[in-house]
């Protein structure tokens, strides 16, 4: 406890001397003539991860039609690892990538992204993030020089409240947002409401990409196959790789498809775990595929089983059905599923083994060592995941 007391003083002085450096370093960049322009200038920022920009991006469509393409043109600031996805999609204009890493890290990156943005002379920024960032959305928003700055009430998940007191008074306007605990589709509709969209209510993101072709190594044949993803942003959230493995065997026996492994580079040597234990046909392409074909490859997959990622709600939003190993770090914020409207085509089915610590923001009170996983995940049996698998498989087959 001593030493995470340790660490939040050291953010703390950390966000407020870089912030300190953003503001000296700026200064002598701001003013200067706005160049005529027929169209309104409308700055989105959106930085955090690919589920959260999957579960949004109904809220998005929706926002092209309060800002249409005649009278308004729309950037999108978004996060690196899902701006790919972002500009094969017709609700932007235009889409900026941000590197996380180097924007935290790099002080010459974040002045030279501040400029870049200063200098677009944006009338409107809008952040729809819930859950802001001190460092990264809320100083995004007070250094682009917009005259309306928009943002969430939002909570103090991801900054102290007394940053948060600070970076309030950055933004013209807050949209005030129930301190209750909901599902993010409905709080993407809440703050949309907010903004003046009133008569939109929750639904499920609709995405369609262009069609990507396999990598030449998955190629199957006509019996069709099902998606294994087995990573997540932290060791301690993946289900292990030996029941993914035990899973993989028993949808073999039953089916006869063919199990694709996806994931992240990093994911590369977790996937080739999986195809060794199962012993049944399963390909490893983790590492294989842009966002945009992993897209492709899920939307043609008969199913996907995964740990709760970015990947579920890809799955939700092509319509393939799923089943998610879902731990308690975030419980009921962005599973299960909770919309404002009838959703007439498949939603994830998330299996967690409940604990009295759910909704830890996965500060986890069991202290799992580095590489092993939170018991919430771990606890999870291969039967209770098969049990919704077996459900499923009749209305798939």
């Amino acid at each position: 406890m001593a030493v995470r007391r340790i660490l939040d003083f050291l953010w703390i002085v950390y966000s407020l001397v870089f912030h300190g450096m953003d503001h000296a370093a700026l200064l002598a960049s701001w003013g200067g003539k706005k160049k005529y322009s027929q169209k309104m200038k409308v700055l989105i920022v959106r930085l955090d991860a690919i589920g959260d920009f999957i579960l949004w991006l109904d809220a998005a469509r929706e926002l092209r039609h309060l800002f249409p393409p005649d009278r308004y043109r729309i950037t999108l600031l978004g996060n690196r690892v899902w701006t790919s996805l972002a500009a094969t999609l017709p609700h932007f204009d235009e889409v900026i990538s941000l590197d996380r890493k180097r924007f935290h890290f790099h002080p010459t990156y974040r002045h030279r992204l501040f400029r870049e943005i200063r200098k677009q002379r944006f009338d409107l920024v809008i952040q729809p993030t819930f859950s802001r960032e001190f460092l990264h959305g809320d100083s995004i928003v007070r250094f682009s020089g917009a005259k309306e700055r928009i943002g969430s009430q939002g909570d103090t998940l991801n900054q102290r409240p007394f940053l948060k007191r600070i970076s309030d008074h950055w933004y013209t306007r807050l949209i005030p947002a129930s301190m209750e605990p909901i599902m993010e589709l409905k709080r993407n509709a809440e703050f949309l409401r907010g903004v003046g969209c009133t008569d939109f209510k929750a639904g499920i993101s609709d995405l369609h990409v262009p069609q990507s072709d396999f990598p030449a190594s998955a190629k199957m044949g006509d019996r069709g196959y099902y998606v294994l993803f087995p990573g997540a942003t932290a060791a301690l959230r993946r289900w292990p790789a030996e029941f993914f493995a035990e899973i993989a065997k028993r949808l073999f026996q039953q089916t006869h498809w063919t199990g694709v492994v996806c994931g992240s580079a990093s994911d590369r040597n977790l996937g080739d775990r999986v195809c060794r234990l199962a012993g049944v046909p399963v390909l490893n392409l983790a590492g294989e595929t842009s966002l945009p074909a992993l897209v492709s490859v899920i939307e043609k997959a008969r199913l996907l089983v995964g740990n709760e990622t970015g990947a579920i709600h890809i799955a939700a939003a092509v319509s393939t059905p799923s089943v998610s190993i879902t731990g308690g770090g975030h419980y009921g914020r962005f599973l299960p599923y909770c919309t404002e409207v009838e959703v007439c085509r498949p939603t994830p089915v998330p299996v967690a083994y409940p604990m009295e610590c759910f909704l830890c923001n996965w500060i986890c009170i069991y202290n799992p060592k580095p590489g092993e996983t939170a018991p919430c995940i771990l606890n999870v049996s291969v039967d209770s995941v098969w049990d919704a698998l077996e459900k499923m498989l009749p209305g798939i087959q």
